[in-house]
């Protein structure tokens, strides 16, 4: 890697033949603008439309790559409802839950069933707002 090279850089890329067609689009982006930052790599490995890892309809979960707290069960999604409660059950007024990379909803949808449940005066002043890059 070049001294200055903070990012991905020509000299660290595969010869074109050894490259797959997502390999080949980043190469071509750098071979045309220079060295992309680290979040451009990753936006492209992960979103490429069709391409990218969560483009290419990997599942999350048990049967799939990896898993994560959500995809195994509602219990972190309910302890979050817990720990969320407790912070606005002082705020009156309507409240804005955000989740960014919300995949399938799964998280959002075991937060609004506990705060249902559990603590309705609050589930119905929640407005939910989710945010997922990927389209698949």
């Amino acid at each position: 890697m070049s001294a200055g090279c903070a990012g991905v850089c020509r000299e660290n890329l595969r010869a074109p033949q050894a490259m797959n067609e997502l390999e080949q689009r980043i190469h071509a982006e750098i071979a045309k603008k220079g060295p992309i930052p680290f979040s451009r790599f990753m936006e492209r490995a992960l979103y490429e439309p069709d391409l990218g890892y969560y483009e290419t309809q990997r599942e999350v979960g048990r049967s799939g790559d990896f898993y994560t707290s959500v995809s195994v069960g509602s219990l972190y999604g309910e302890l979050l409802a817990f720990q969320f409660a407790d912070w606005l059950s002082d705020i009156e007024g309507p409240v804005k839950l955000v989740e960014v990379g919300a995949h399938d909803g799964r998280l959002a949808r075991d937060v609004l069933a506990y705060l249902r449940d559990w603590r309705p005066e609050l589930y119905e002043r929640c407005e939910l707002v989710l945010w997922e890059t990927s389209a698949k």
